[in-house]
C-alpha cells in the first residue's frame, strides 16, 4: 500500500485524528481533578493514600508576651494575664483552661474558665488575677484540661 499523498507521515486517513489519544487524556485528566474537588473524591484520595487529612491541633499562646510583668512587687499583686486559644482544625472544639500560681512547692489555683472555639478560629481570654508574691520567683501558668497544654512565665519577686 503506497502512502496517500494528503498524508505526510504515511498514515491511513490521512493523519487525522491523531489528536484524539491527548484530547482522551486530558479529559480523563480533567474529570479525576473534578472528583477530587468533591466530599466523595477527598475522601477516596484519603483512603488511597493520595491525599492526607488536614493537621488538627491547638495552639495556646500569651497574647503579648511584651507585656507579661517580670517583676512582682512583693506581697499582694494583681496583673492582668492574657492568652489565646488558636483552634487549627475543622470543628468546633470546648477548652477548659485554668490559671494557677506556683512558688517553689506551692501550687495555687486562682482562675479557670470555659471557652468554645470554632474550627480555624482564635480566641483571645482576658484574667485579671491576684496572688502573693514573697522573696524570690513566681510561675505564673496557664493550662488546658484537654488537649493537656500549658505555657508559663516566670516573675521575680520584688518590685
Amino acid at each position: 500500500m503506497r502512502p496517500r499523498p494528503d498524508d505526510p507521515g504515511g498514515r491511513p486517513g490521512g493523519g487525522r485524528g491523531w489528536w484524539r489519544a491527548p484530547a482522551s487524556v486530558a479529559a480523563a485528566i480533567t474529570a479525576a481533578l473534578a472528583l477530587a474537588q468533591t466530599g466523595a473524591g477527598r475522601l477516596v484520595m484519603r483512603e488511597t493514600g493520595l491525599r492526607q487529612s488536614a493537621p488538627s491541633y491547638t495552639a495556646l499562646s500569651f497574647t503579648d508576651p511584651e507585656a507579661l510583668r517580670a517583676r512582682l512587687p512583693p506581697g499582694h499583686f494583681s496583673a492582668d494575664i492574657r492568652f489565646t486559644l488558636a483552634n487549627a482544625s475543622a470543628a468546633t472544639s470546648h477548652y477548659q483552661w485554668a490559671i494557677r500560681l506556683v512558688a517553689g512547692p506551692r501550687v495555687t489555683l486562682i482562675a479557670t474558665g470555659q471557652a468554645t472555639v470554632a474550627g480555624g478560629a482564635e480566641l483571645e481570654e482576658a484574667k485579671t488575677v491576684s496572688g502573693s508574691c514573697r522573696g524570690g520567683g513566681l510561675k505564673v501558668v496557664v493550662s488546658l484540661a484537654a488537649p493537656a497544654e500549658s505555657i508559663d512565665y516566670v516573675a521575680s519577686c520584688g518590685g
